[in-house]
């Protein structure tokens, strides 16, 4: 599939990712635990696959219904929950958003260290659900959450700029400024 995308083949690319779906899909249950688990794995891969190959097409509710059976097939993969969640905003369906950010399992290390293992992704999902909470969607992260995502990823633009914006929800305005700029 990846192939034909190159050779500017959608379509053609689309039917190969179908008729692995619907493979990988009829032989569900004809294995032991651990065969299901690789073989849900890699639904959950030819899924996201759907999604890239649909947002390029800018296919955006399809690749959203692709993101969000994706992340099922993965639930602690933060880069999925952060490509679903940010496709629900841009569909405008915030609600959508901040259910898929809720279904994010953090296992048993905790909600930061979960996210700070996966790197920029971690760091990305965590920017965006600071952002929806100061839109007033979601519940609000703790101030301490942003700044041991800042210790992580220091140069997150996103991050500094939540910061700043949960200083100044506080009134500390000389404090948001100096992280302003």
């Amino acid at each position: 599939a990846d192939l034909l995308v190159l050779l500017d083949r959608p379509q053609a690319a689309l039917a190969v990712l179908e008729r692995a779906l619907r493979l990988a899909q009829s032989e569900q249950g004809d294995f032991d635990e651990a065969e299901n688990t690789t073989l849900n794995h890699i639904q959950g891969e030819i899924h996201d696959r759907f999604t890239r190959l649909m947002i390029h097409a800018g296919d955006l509710p399809a690749a959203l219904h692709h993101a969000e059976k994706s992340l099922s097939c993965n639930l602690s993969h933060a880069a999925l929950c952060y490509r679903a969640a940010d496709l629900a905003l841009a569909l405008l369906q915030n609600d959508r958003a901040g259910r898929i950010i809720k279904s994010f399992q953090v296992g048993e290390d905790g909600a930061l260290t979960a996210l700070f293992r996966q790197g920029q992704s971690g760091s990305d999902l965590l920017a965006l659900q600071v952002e929806m909470a100061l839109a007033g969607e979601s519940d609000i992260p703790p101030f301490d959450w942003v700044e041991a995502g800042l210790r992580e990823t220091p140069s997150s633009a996103r991050l500094m700029a939540a910061k700043a914006r949960l200083l100044a929800r506080e009134g500390s305005l000389a404090a948001a400024r100096e992280q302003y700029i």
